[in-house]
């Protein structure tokens, strides 16, 4: 994978978590996160000339963006967007040097937990406040016969490794993360989990987002593949970035092997928020097309826009490409 070193002066593009894309100069970078300087919020339109920090945990993404070199250069819409390219019908997400490197920080900074104490009630605490996590288990929840020596828990800033065969069984403050409507559970091939969540634990498992079935409708095809293939598919990573395979049964656990684990679970968070992008990106394309063509035209006249039965306000000659794709686009999350 190609990869781009940032420096002082660089100008680019942040996506943070929170919905904003913010364009800046790079100023510097840190083990905690980033220094820019005449930041400007793409959304809002408010722009700041003084140095502004944003912490790793925060941001989605940051990529360089072209700067014209001549007055008539205009940039590359390419390079204004998240870096993907098309597998097929498939984005193939490419992370930045500084993506990578704030995706290992997180994972050599895992809480292990291995008996109830402080930091266990710290933990689960932490996660109960969250909206979004991610659920991986190494070796596998599988059978009901399967082992479950490691559940990690991942949060967009943090991740946590319950070591199951010291903890033994799941207590209700533990349960409760699974049973709630919030936080929303990410997982990869969740009837696995919810069978053995019900049957060895008693605790059933709401408010699921499977990427295994998110790839189902993508494909257009029910092909099982696990989760380090999911990963091969949708993202170009380095190599040997988490192939390692370890034997989660022995103890102690080596350091190695928890840096791995973490690293599969910060994964399955961007491929949640990946899939997101791919999933919604009809919607990106409708709304952009709306609102360039409302301002563009005179608001004294009285033209409306007709989609599936709603009015709105706009103009008769719009392109209803975009919102026809849309329509398609969600059909293919109607499970049978």
């Amino acid at each position: 994978m190609a990869k781009h070193v940032l420096e002082a002066g660089d100008k680019v593009k942040i996506e943070l978590y929170n919905g904003r894309d913010i364009h800046a100069e790079f100023v510097s970078e840190n083990e905690n996160g980033f220094t820019v300087k005449k930041s400007k919020d793409l959304i809002s339109g408010k722009e700041r000339k003084f140095n502004q920090n944003f912490y790793h945990s925060e941001v989605k993404s940051i990529v360089k963006i072209h700067v014209p070199t001549t007055q008539h250069e205009v940039p590359s819409e390419s390079n204004n967007k998240p870096r993907c390219e098309r597998n097929g019908s498939i984005a193939k997400k490419k992370f930045s040097q500084i993506e990578i490197a704030t995706i290992q920080n997180m994972a050599r900074e895992t809480v292990h937990i291995a008996q109830h104490d402080e930091r266990y009630h710290s933990s689960i605490d932490d996660l109960k406040r969250q909206s979004i996590i991610t659920v991986n288990s190494e070796n596998s929840f599988g059978r009901l016969d399967t082992k479950r020596p490691l559940l990690t828990l991942t949060t967009p800033s943090k991740v946590y490794i319950f070591d199951m065969l010291r903890l033994g069984q799941m207590k209700k403050e533990f349960k409760e993360i699974f049973s709630s409507d919030l936080p929303r559970k990410i997982v990869h091939s969740s009837a696995e989990l919810a069978d053995y969540l019900l049957h060895k634990e008693t605790c059933t498992i709401n408010n699921v987002f499977d990427t295994l079935m998110v790839h189902f409708n993508l494909e257009k095809k029910h092909e099982h593949i696990n989760l380090q293939k999911c990963y091969e598919k949708y993202f170009e990573l380095p190599d040997d970035f988490i192939l390692s395979k370890f034997d989660y049964n022995i103890r102690p656990l080596s350091k190695e092997s928890l840096v791995r684990a973490a690293l599969n679970s910060i994964m399955l968070m961007k491929l949640y928020w990946h899939m997101n992008d791919i999933l919604m990106k009809p919607f990106y394309i409708a709304s952009k097309q709306f609102s360039e063509t409302y301002s563009s035209v005179d608001h004294q006249v009285d033209l409306v826009l007709h989609v599936n039965g709603r009015v709105y306000p706009g103009v008769e000659n719009i392109e209803l490409n975009a919102i026809e794709q849309l329509d398609n686009e969600l059909e293919l999350i109607q499970l049978n």
